[in-house]
């Protein structure tokens, strides 16, 4: 059998994440340029340098405000959230980043990435959201 016990499912990151969220109804999907505009908040926290670095591109591309949580510590949640709706309001949307190197230093980084989602989401202007990362997502989530 491929499942050591019954607290353990087989599969990928994008399918466990799959797994998880589809009984939260929440939707997997990619990002297109052409959907993504009009209150679109993109959270990343993805360890994948080359994933991070052609997430960046796309952003600013699409004239998004990209916005980066630069330390595991003093992190002001309240001043990027508050950038963050700017961009939202200004471009159509916004990205909060992580980068990939300082995903490793764990949890703290993704509480902020996390929190300052909550503190966008509150203010009731963001459409969709899309998120970058396994951890990430199931820091949003949680």
């Amino acid at each position: 059998s491929l499942v050591a016990d019954d607290a353990t499912l087989p599969a990928g990151s994008a399918a466990f994440l799959r797994a998880c969220l589809s009984p939260r109804t929440i939707a997997t999907q990619r990002f297109d340029d052409e959907a993504a505009a009009n209150g679109t908040l993109l959270v990343s926290g993805t360890a994948l340098p080359a994933a991070y670095h052609e997430l960046l591109c796309r952003c600013r591309r699409l004239g998004w405000p990209v916005l980066t949580v630069e330390s595991d510590t003093g992190t002001d949640i309240g001043a990027l959230a508050a950038r963050a709706l700017a961009g939202l309001r200004e471009a159509g949307g916004s990205a909060v980043v992580a980068p990939s190197k300082l995903m490793a230093s764990g949890a703290k980084i993704l509480l902020a990435l996390a929190e300052i989602a909550a503190a966008v989401m509150a203010a009731g202007q963001v459409r969709r959201l899309l998120v970058e990362g396994g951890a990430t997502a199931a820091a949003i989530v949680a």
